[in-house]
């Protein structure tokens, strides 16, 4: 009876989890852009339509902080979608990508249980999405993102 309660927790914990992450994401879908993301994008766009940075555009952020959101920029040029809407869909493919990683990175952990790697999940799932709020999308964003399953793989180095 118990080993059966805890099997509908760790089950009902993760659908509630992936149900509160879709509820966001269609929300986040309807959010205005942060002004950074804003700024660094349109810096980006300028960068590929071939302006100088000291003329066009200036930053005190290094190059890289720009060239992250060219991705973004090429996929609403090549596309024909809105600046706007191909940063969300750039922003949700990071996410996916970063999650994919980190699940196929967690699995070879060894002495993890299948609940400890569900709540681990889980609990980035919602750091990530959720907890960012208005950051979301973010260099810094962009960057725990990858930071996470770069953390685990040299755990699993380390092993």
């Amino acid at each position: 009876m118990i080993q059966a309660l805890k099997k509908s927790v760790f089950i009902s914990i993760p659908l509630c989890i992936a149900t509160l992450i879709l509820l966001w994401f269609s929300n986040y879908f309807q959010a205005a852009i942060g002004s950074d993301v804003s700024f660094l994008t349109l810096a980006a766009e300028k960068f590929l339509l071939g302006m100088k940075m000291s003329e066009a555009y200036y930053d005190t952020n290094p190059p890289l902080s720009i060239l992250i959101y060219v991705p973004a920029v090429l996929l609403s040029q090549l596309s024909g979608l809105q600046l706007y809407t191909s940063l969300h869909i750039y922003f949700t493919l990071l996410f996916t990508i970063s999650f994919i990683l980190s699940v196929n990175v967690i699995r070879k952990l060894p002495n993890i249980t299948h609940e400890q790697r569900v709540i681990i999940l889980c609990c980035f799932a919602y750091i990530t999405t959720i907890f960012s709020g208005y950051d979301f999308g973010q260099k810094d964003h962009i960057l725990a993102l990858f930071l996470f399953p770069l953390v685990i793989l040299q755990l699993l180095l380390t092993y």
